[in-house]
């Protein structure tokens, strides 16, 4: 009977949250508000339950905490299934959350180059 290669176990989800704002004072270096979105990794499959926690201020990130503190309301955008730390380490590097964004990328103005498109 022929070997079979082992099946790589689950890395986990990247998601993607969505502040309803950006919070109180966080400015980028033009001045314009930043700091409206959350990049988190979970081992899970499904990110609900860590969304839970950071609803209710209790998955370690001070970053959703003083959202909750702000009351700023935030909702799941977008997911990355089967990825590891290093996939979210990259993604975060690029400080350009927004860019991910499903809601934000929706309400950019349409441009002459996209009518070329």
């Amino acid at each position: 009977m022929p070997a079979s290669a082992p099946t790589q176990p689950y890395a986990g989800t990247v998601y993607l949250l969505h502040l309803d704002r950006p919070l109180a004072g966080a400015v980028n270096q033009h001045g314009a508000p930043s700091a409206g979105h959350y990049l988190g990794w979970t081992v899970s499959r499904s990110p609900a339950r860590r969304v839970g926690l950071h609803r209710r201020g209790q998955s370690g990130s001070k970053y959703m905490r003083e959202a909750l503190r702000e009351g700023i309301g935030f909702r799941l955008v977008r997911t990355w299934s089967d990825v590891d730390r290093n996939f979210e380490r990259k993604l975060k590097n690029r400080k350009s959350s927004g860019r991910l964004c499903p809601l934000c990328a929706a309400a950019q103005p349409f441009t002459r180059l996209q009518a070329a498109a």
